[in-house]
Order: C-alpha cells, then sequence, then structure tokens
C-alpha cells in the first residue's frame, strides 16, 4: 500500500500493477482455491472491450493500510437512441462482483458501491444476490427486471442432421460487428455496444472456453456458441449447446429464411449429440423466432429443462438483471422508445472458471 493511502478510509482504483494486492485480497476474502486467483482470467473478466492501459481494473476500499472491500469493473461502450435522435455511444460499466469484508460493511461498503454510479452514464447489472446486492440496486435508482428470458430446446434423436458446409467456424469479429451493425439499424436496441474490438475480447479472446459461430448460408444471421458437457455427480452424461449471442440483419433475413437458419442451428447442435440448446435473450422479435423455431420459454418452476449443466441442476432462480442510467439520460429516454438486447453473456454469468 502506498504512503500515500496509509491510515485513510478511501475508496480507490486498482490497476494491472496492483495484482497482487488483489490476489491477497482474494485468498482472504474468499479462500486460496478460489478460481480468480488465476491472473489471466481476472484480467479479462475485467478488461473490458475499450479499456486502456491506464483504466482500472477494480475498484476498492481500503482501511486500516490494507484492501477490505473489492469490486470488479469491466469498462464498455453503451448504445443508446435517445428519442428522435440517432445512435448514441456513452461509456459504462458492469462490475461482476462485489465483497467487502465483514467488519468494514456499512457506509464505506455503501461508498464503494457507489462509485461507479458518480462515474459512468451507464451500469448494468445481471444476476444480482436477492439477499445483499439487489437491495442495494433497488434503493440507488435501478431500473430492474426479474429475469432475464430463458428459451429451451430439448434435441430429439429423430432430429435431422444436416450440417451446411462452411456453416461451423472460428469467430470472426470483422463479420459479428458487420451483422450487428445492420441489427441495430433495423432494431435500434438499447445495449453494449458490439463492435469488433468487443467480440474479440469476449469470444476471440476468451482463454478457457472455446466459442465458435454459426452464420446463415445468406450471411444475414448469426449465433455464437458452446459446447458445454453436462456433468451429474461428476460423471459425464453428455452436452448441451449454449447460444451466447443471436441477431441478424432484419431488412435482409425474412422470417422464413430466419426459420431456416434456426432449424440448421437446431441439426448442427444434433450432429453433436448435444442434448440441450439454451439462450438468454430480450428482444421480442428474435423470442419470437425461437418460439416459431420450436424452443420453449423456460421459467424456474421447470422440472425438465435444466437451469444448470455443468454440474446438472434444476432448481437455481432465474437470472434478474437491470439497468442505472444517469439523470441525463433518464431525462433523453423514454421506456417505450427502445428495446433491450440483454444476454447471459453481458455480465459475469457465462464467465468460466479455469475448472468449469
Amino acid at each position: 500500500m502506498s504512503r500515500s493511502t496509509r491510515g485513510a478510509n478511501l475508496i480507490k482504483d486498482l490497476y494491472i500493477e496492483d495484482w497482487d494486492e488483489i490476489d491477497r485480497f482474494i485468498a482472504t476474502a474468499w479462500g486460496p482455491e478460489h478460481p480468480l486467483r488465476d491472473k489471466g482470467l481476472f484480467l479479462w473478466q475485467h478488461s473490458g472491450s475499450v479499456a486502456t492501459p491506464q483504466s482500472g481494473i477494480a475498484t476498492a476500499a481500503i482501511a486500516d493500510d490494507q484492501i477490505v472491500g473489492l469490486r470488479g469493473l469491466q469498462h464498455l461502450s453503451f448504445q443508446i437512441y435517445p428519442e428522435n435522435n440517432g445512435l448514441q455511444v456513452v461509456k459504462g460499466c458492469t462490475a461482476p462482483f462485489m465483497h467487502v469484508l465483514k467488519r468494514y460493511r456499512g457506509v464505506l461498503g455503501l461508498k464503494l458501491y457507489r462509485h461507479n454510479l458518480a462515474v459512468y452514464p451507464v451500469n448494468l447489472f445481471l444476476g444480482a444476490n436477492k439477499r445483499t446486492s439487489l437491495r442495494l440496486h433497488q434503493g440507488t435508482g435501478y431500473q430492474i427486471y426479474d429475469d432475464l428470458p430463458r428459451f429451451g430446446l430439448r434435441v430429439s434423436e429423430n432430429t435431422p442432421k444436416k450440417i451446411v458446409a462452411a456453416a461451423d467456424q472460428m469467430i470472426d469479429p470483422e463479420f459479428l460487428a458487420d451483422v450487428w451493425t445492420r441489427f441495430s439499424a433495423g432494431y435500434k436496441p438499447f445495449s453494449i455496444l458490439r463492435t469488433e474490438a468487443f467480440f474479440r475480447w469476449r469470444y476471440a479472446n476468451a482463454p478457457f472456453w472455446k466459442y465458435r459461430m454459426l452464420r446463415s448460408p445468406q450471411e444475414d444471421a448469426v449465433v455464437v456458441y458452446r459446447i458445454e458437457p453436462i456433468t451429474h455427480r461428476g460423471k459425464n452424461e453428455g452436452s448441451a449447446l449454449r447460444i451466447l449471442e443471436f441477431f441478424c440483419d432484419p431488412h435482409n433475413c425474412t422470417e422464413p429464411r430466419l426459420n431456416e437458419f434456426l432449424d440448421r442451428v437446431i441439426s448442427f447442435a444434433a450432429a453433436k449429440n448435444c442434448q440441450y440448446i439454451d439462450h438468454f435473450q430480450t428482444m421480442r422479435p428474435l423470442q419470437q423466432s425461437l418460439l416459431n423455431a420450436g424452443f420453449t420459454r423456460i421459467s424456474h418452476e421447470s422440472a425438465t429443462f435444466p437451469v444448470l449443466f455443468n454440474p446438472l441442476n434444476y432448481e437455481k432462480p432465474p437470472i434478474n438483471y437491470g439497468w442505472k442510467l444517469s439523470s441525463e439520460l433518464q431525462s433523453q429516454m423514454k421506456e417505450q422508445h427502445f428495446a433491450h438486447y440483454v444476454v447471459k453473456s453481458d455480465s459475469d454469468q457465462d464467465r468460466p472458471t479455469p475448472r468449469s
């Protein structure tokens, strides 16, 4: 700890050079075996897509000459469409986690929580703990949604396995950004800005999971996916195809064409011997396309479709999500004039550990 912070109670941004201090806190707070002690994983998770070498990777509460609280930080750009205006890009962040040592919770913990809200015009959360962090969000002006809609399909043994040549390929950030731009021009979603740099950071450079993409023959629709093992009591019982992104060019990708593409995705999963496909998605037109293709809305009451595949779990509650907008942005926008594009990978919910 630097001399300037000794004896002080303060909130401080941390950088790559502070890794040793971050590592010591994680070991103290969560134990020496916690996966976030993997430096490569932590830096990837917390770099974000618009970070620079001067950007912080976490925010810390300092007391008694040491870190006593830590909040993760991902630097992201967001795209919004204020009423009667075109695309506006604003800076924002997500905070994948927050933990304050018990004896320091209270005013110092609240200061740590509020720090990002004061700095970033947009703050996003997914999967807030209903007993702890969700209460903070409710008290600080977040627009909160009870769950992130999930759509699932059980792959039948009779599903046709009609794979189209070259449909499956490595992540192509340039192509993904091009389709996203066309998607945004049509639907004008309120979302994380998905640039070429975003897709490279989030999927192409992911250090543990291997992400790939399927694109339609006409190159106007695409999904980003990964295949996850299904494990039960330590035993592998098959696999599931998890769709992280799904979007299209609404001007060129007609409904029949989009339905055909999703049929190809299902057939691809069948050829890979996947038992399930799932996708978390908030855009209503895309939700309808999934339903047309045979997906169903998976609720927390479901006893037949797993909530988690690795390890197998049917009982975890739905993922909530919410936005905190600056007062300036709130005055520019009205709820009915924009649509959300939120998927599971927008925060820490699809950020694997080295053991996953």
